[in-house]
């Protein structure tokens, strides 16, 4: 938890949010300002926590830790030994549930981000994806939902990243991370789903947009990803 703290107040400093654990489960809360913030500063806070999950995921990968789980919007309550409400109920429905390595939005996070947005106004399509995402269940029997995705990937992609290797192909650098993870072959299909969406990603509009946005910024790099 502290090392975690640490990589990330260097990358985001001054980032107001609560962490905690559970046994080897993390728990982030984005408190909003006041019971009056407007919807756009609502949305920003959401926009926070997506930049948490995806550098608590990728220092995750970097350091050989798998994570997986969810973004919640709600109330909830919180003391010094606990964290209660609906928003954390709907975050222990969901942050198992998924088989890779990231982060989702759950459905109830999509109703609100959707009313709150706009279906097709959903200000920063850099860092969400509409993706199929593997659902846990019998390696016989693997489901799929539609959900908005975290785009892991495109911190793997990105030129001045904390995890970007000039000299290495971001895949190849990708597949080193995941190959020094030590896990049982059980979990196998976690691993092959993780590389399945990576590639889709590389595929796909968004990330052809987001390149061609970095490429008309030049030397410029997203504040979310610059290294400190």
């Amino acid at each position: 938890k502290f090392s975690l703290e640490k990589h990330f107040e260097k990358i985001h400093p001054g980032m107001k949010y609560l962490l905690s654990n559970f046994g080897d489960t993390l728990l982030v809360c984005f408190p909003l300002p006041s019971s009056e913030t407007s919807d756009d500063d609502a949305v920003k806070e959401i926009c926070k926590a997506i930049i948490y999950a995806r550098t608590v995921v990728t220092w995750g990968i970097s350091k050989g830790i798998p994570f997986r789980g969810c973004i919640s919007v709600g109330h909830y309550l919180v003391d010094e030994n606990s964290v209660v409400g609906p928003a954390i109920f709907d975050a222990s429905e969901w942050y198992e549930s998924t088989n890779w390595m990231g982060i989702i939005l759950t459905p109830k996070a999509q109703l609100w981000l959707e009313s709150t947005a706009g279906k097709d106004q959903i200000p920063f399509n850099f860092y969400l994806m509409k993706y199929s995402v593997p659902l846990s269940g019998p390696s016989n029997q693997q489901t799929s939902k539609e959900l908005w995705a975290v785009t892991l990937p495109e911190i793997f992609l990105t030129p001045g990243s904390p995890v970007y290797d000039s000299k290495v192909p971001p895949r190849v650098k990708f597949l080193k991370y995941l190959f020094e993870i030590n896990e049982p072959k059980a979990v196998e299909p976690k691993f092959l789903n993780t590389i399945t969406y990576f590639d889709e990603y590389e595929r796909s509009d968004i990330w052809l947009n987001m390149k061609e946005w970095l490429s008309k910024q030049k030397t410029k790099t997203p504040e979310s990803l610059k290294k400190s």
